[in-house]
């Protein structure tokens, strides 16, 4: 067992100036950071996250949480497969939302995992 604080606990949103950018990349943990850091995570301007299906699914966590998450507290963003280099195309939050979940749902998605970036 290891001792886990919630990233709400430990962080002090008020004392943050902005920008705050924030970058997660937990190998499937995410939902559980969501839920663990939701005043923390809604102050960011620019966040960076991992989206992987597969280890999502062995930890277990509330990505439908996660997706809603994203959508209600951000404006835009862009999806990349994992480690791919390029420009990201930016679109409308609602969009990424869209994609995330329809990955989700994709039991034929194998190990795959997706870089997101979203944005105020």
């Amino acid at each position: 067992c290891v001792p886990a604080d919630r990233l709400d606990d430990i962080v002090n949103v008020e004392s943050l100036k902005p920008p705050l950018v924030a970058k997660m990349d937990t190998e499937g943990s995410e939902p559980n950071i969501f839920t663990g850091g939701e005043k923390t995570l809604a102050a960011a301007d620019l966040l960076f996250l991992e989206f992987s299906p597969h280890l999502m699914r062995r930890i277990g966590g509330d990505v439908a949480a996660e997706i809603d998450f994203i959508e209600k507290h951000f404006r835009e963003g862009a999806i990349m497969s994992g480690d791919q280099e390029g420009v990201p195309r930016w679109c409308h939050v609602s969009s990424i939302a869209g994609e995330l979940r329809s990955h989700w749902a994709d039991s034929d998605i194998g190990t795959r995992y997706f870089d997101v970036i979203v944005k105020k």
